[in-house]
C-alpha cells in the first residue's frame, strides 16, 4: 500500500443524513420528515470491519443503503477511496457498483425462487461486466465461488427452496463475491439464522476477509455478534452515533448509558454470573424519528438526564484516543459507577 493510500480513508462518511418525506392529503403535501439518519460520521481502513449496531429503527440499515447509493442521501458525504460518490448520476456510479456490494438480512427473500443457484451467481458475474472472467470460464467461476463459501458445486442446479437458511445465506455471499467487490455492506446477515449457524457464517466472513482483503460495514442489533468480527464499532440511537471506538475498548470500557444498556442485554453462558448480574432496563418507548426529542435523543430514557440534555444536542467528542462519545454528563456517570 502506498503512502498516499494510507492518508486517504478507504471509506469516509461525513455528516450523513437521510430524511424521508411524510406526505398527506390529495396533493401529497410534505408535512414532516422521518429522520432515519441524522448526521453520522465515521471512517474505515481498507481490510477492516466497522460494526454498526443499535435497536431496530435506529437507522443503521438506512445508513448502509446510503453508502451503497441505494438511497440518495439528503445531506452529507460518502467518500470511497478518496472520491465523493454521494451525488453521482446513475451512469457515474455504475463503475463503482461491482466494488461495493450488499448481503441482505433475509437469505430467502433476497434470492429469486425461479432461478437455480448457479444462474443466480452467473447472473451477478455477467451483470458486473468482469473482464477477468471469460464467457467460457463462467461456469467454472460459479463452482469456484460455491466452493469458496463452503458449498458443494453440485448445488448449482438446486433452487433456493431446496436449501437451508445457512446455505441460502452462503449463496447470497457467493453472489456478492461474484462481482469481485472491495467493500461489502453486511445488513444483519446472520440475524435470521440459528445460533449455531451464525457462528459458522461469522467464521466464513472472517476467512473471506483474510483471503480476499475485503472491507466490511457489518450492521447488526446484537453486540455479541458484532464483537467477534468488528475492528471498530459505532453505536447508533435514533439516527445518531452515540459512541464510536474499537471493539475491544467498547466491551472493556463502555461509556454511553445506551451502550451499557445494550451490553447488559447480552446473555452470559455462566449461570451463576448471569443470575447475579444486574440488567439495565430502559424505561419509556423509543421516540419517533418523525418528531425526535429536543436535545439529546436518548434523554427521555436516560436516568442521568439533566436540563442541559433536554435542550442541547451533545457532540460526538473524543474521550480518549480512538474513543468518542456523545454525552453531556459523562463525568457524572463515571463518578457514580
Amino acid at each position: 500500500m502506498s503512502e498516499d493510500s494510507k492518508k486517504v480513508p478507504f471509506l469516509k462518511v461525513e455528516d450523513l443524513k437521510m430524511y424521508f418525506p411524510v406526505r398527506k392529503g390529495l396533493l401529497q403535501k410534505t408535512v414532516a420528515h422521518v429522520k432515519a439518519v441524522d448526521g453520522i460520521s465515521f471512517e474505515i481502513e481498507e481490510g477492516k470491519t466497522f460494526g454498526l449496531v443499535g435497536e431496530s429503527g435506529c437507522g443503521k440499515t438506512t445508513a448502509g443503503r446510503c453508502i451503497l447509493r441505494m438511497y440518495e442521501p439528503t445531506d452529507g458525504k460518502v467518500m470511497y477511496r478518496g472520491r465523493d460518490i454521494t451525488h453521482l448520476t446513475p451512469a457515474q456510479i455504475r463503475p463503482f457498483r461491482h466494488e461495493i456490494q450488499i448481503i441482505f438480512q433475509d437469505p430467502y427473500g433476497s434470492l429469486d425462487p425461479r432461478q437455480s443457484i448457479g444462474s443466480i451467481i452467473l447472473e451477478a458475474i455477467v451483470a458486473s461486466g468482469r473482464k477477468d472472467v471469460l464467457p467460457k470460464d463462467r461456469k467454472a467461476k460459479v463452482d469456484e465461488l460455491l466452493t469458496l463459501v463452503g458449498l458443494d458445486p453440485i448445488m448449482r442446479s438446486r433452487y433456493p427452496h431446496e436449501l437451508s437458511g445457512g446455505q441460502r445465506q452462503r449463496v447470497g455471499i457467493a453472489r456478492s463475491l461474484a462481482c469481485n467487490p472491495k467493500l461489502i455492506i453486511c445488513d444483519e446477515p446472520v440475524s435470521a439464522l440459528d445460533v449455531s449457524i451464525q457462528a459458522q457464517v461469522i467464521n466464513l466472513f472472517e476467512d473471506l476477509q483474510k483471503k480476499l482483503g475485503l472491507t466490511y460495514v457489518f450492521i447488526a442489533h446484537d453486540l455479541a455478534v458484532v464483537r467477534h468480527i468488528s475492528d471498530d464499532i459505532g453505536v447508533m440511537y435514533l439516527g445518531k452515533l452515540v459512541e464510536v471506538t474499537s471493539s475491544e475498548e467498547l466491551y472493556r470500557n463502555p461509556l454511553h448509558p445506551y451502550t451499557n444498556a445494550l451490553l447488559s442485554a447480552i446473555p452470559i453462558a455462566d449461570y451463576e454470573v448471569e443470575k447475579t448480574r444486574q440488567r439495565i432496563v430502559l424505561e419509556n418507548e423509543i421516540p419517533s424519528p418523525i418528531d425526535p426529542p429536543k436535545g439529546c435523543p436518548f434523554h427521555p430514557r436516560c436516568k442521568y438526564a439533566t436540563e442541559t440534555c433536554k435542550q442541547t444536542m451533545p457532540e460526538l467528542k473524543p474521550y480518549s484516543e480512538g474513543h468518542k462519545v456523545a454525552c453531556h454528563n459523562l463525568r457524572t456517570i463515571l463518578n457514580q459507577e
